[in-house]
């Protein structure tokens, strides 16, 4: 096994990444601070209209981008797990997957604080389940596999089982692929995705996984837009890559790949 150690760079990317999306929520005038909030209240509220309201999926999205803020909170996520587990009984089909995934990637990331094994089970087969009832073709069946790749890529970090890393790869692949370009959402996959090839590279040393994880995470730094926020983010995870691989022992071998896409960056 190879000494490159992806862990505080996977740790910083999976914290920002979550946290940007909350500018959405602002965009359309959801409340700032999750603990300032009526969940349940708003979420029914939400879930009650007509599935052709043209406002229900923009606000849906607001309330689950707004949850997101609330990552390093304990109580809050909690608080929203309790939340979710209802709303779930009154979403219709076409909205359940989506809140469903929402809330097995909240029993992951609570693991990453609790540290308690009976969340990561928990959220790892929640996130399955949602996957296998998300009808093929759905609207979010991208986002869907994107937490489950998320739990995984988890649970691989605690019990360092290998089927753990190819599933969390396999998943991301098959989010990357089945959302569409114009999705805003598609580089942060992108970057969980390179972040996936990364850790793959460092568990099994093959270099073109570590082609493969510069290659994707250069593609989700090109595709975000200059004005978003996030992109500095997404700089300052490819620059800490690159300073990962250079600060490597025994690395002589992937050199000139490095320097290759280095070179595009320019």
């Amino acid at each position: 096994m190879l000494a490159y150690n992806f862990k505080g760079l996977m740790d910083f990317l999976f914290h920002s990444l979550q946290s940007v999306r909350f500018v959405f929520s602002r965009l359309i005038g959801m409340p700032f601070a999750p603990h300032e909030m009526d969940l349940d209240a708003l979420y029914n509220e939400v879930l009650l209209l007509p599935d052709d309201d043209p406002t229900k999926i923009p606000r849906l999205k607001g309330l689950n981008d707004t949850f997101l803020r609330i990552w390093d909170n304990p109580t809050e996520i909690t608080r929203v797990i309790s939340t979710l587990t209802k709303a779930i009984r009154l979403a219709s089909d076409v909205h359940r997957p989506a809140i469903q995934s929402n809330l097995g990637g909240l029993f992951a990331h609570r693991f990453v604080i609790s540290r308690d094994i009976a969340d990561i089970e928990e959220g790892v087969a929640i996130c399955k389940d949602a996957l296998r009832r998300t009808p093929e073709g759905h609207q979010d069946i991208g986002f869907v596999l994107n937490n489950l790749g998320n739990s995984f890529g988890i649970r691989f970090r605690q019990y360092k089982d290998d089927r753990d890393l190819i599933k969390a790869v396999d998943a991301f692949v098959e989010a990357v692929r089945l959302l569409p370009d114009k999705d805003q959402g598609k580089p942060l996959v992108l970057a969980n995705l390179g972040m996936s090839f990364g850790a793959r590279f460092e568990r099994f040393g093959d270099v073109a996984d570590l082609d493969k994880a510069i290659e994707t995470y250069d593609e989700a730094v090109r595709r975000i837009a200059d004005d978003r926020h996030e992109k500095p983010s997404l700089l300052s995870g490819l620059e800490m890559h690159f300073e990962c691989v250079s600060n490597a022992s025994g690395m002589s071998q992937t050199s000139t790949s490095l320097s290759r896409h280095k070179a595009k960056l320019r």
